[in-house]
């Protein structure tokens, strides 16, 4: 069952990806920053990624608190992983790469121990 549930998460980690990847490509072929284009793609592959775990990943309800939860555990792995790669005089490639990598398994841990997390007879 876990591995199971890890595929689909990895399935929807890939479709946030596109969808990350698309919305970029978009926003900044119509000459928006790239901070504001990369924002904008993030919140919208965030919150597919969010509704999608939620429903076909964990079988639960998405709700405002859990979806705080997620982009607030989430934001601190990018965050660290950014300062990481700044200490660490890494190429923007590869930190990419990187944080790829460790946001596929932190963000599976979180979202199964924290964010989707049931207690009995609760979703």
């Amino acid at each position: 069952m876990r591995l199971k549930r890890f595929a689909r998460y990895g399935t929807v980690g890939i479709i946030n990806t596109l969808i990350h990847i698309a919305v970029f490509t978009v926003l900044s072929s119509r000459q928006y920053p790239t901070a504001a284009a990369n924002l904008i793609a993030f919140a919208a592959a965030s919150a597919f990624g969010f509704a999608a775990n939620a429903r076909w990943t964990f079988g639960t309800k998405a709700s405002f608190k859990r979806y705080a939860c997620f982009v607030l555990l989430m934001g601190f792995a990018a965050s660290a992983s950014g300062l990481a790669s700044d200490a660490l005089a890494m190429p923007p490639q590869v930190a990419a790469v990187g944080f790829s990598a460790i946001s596929l398994i932190y963000g599976y841990l979180c979202s199964s121990y924290l964010v989707f997390a049931q207690t009995k007879g609760k979703p």
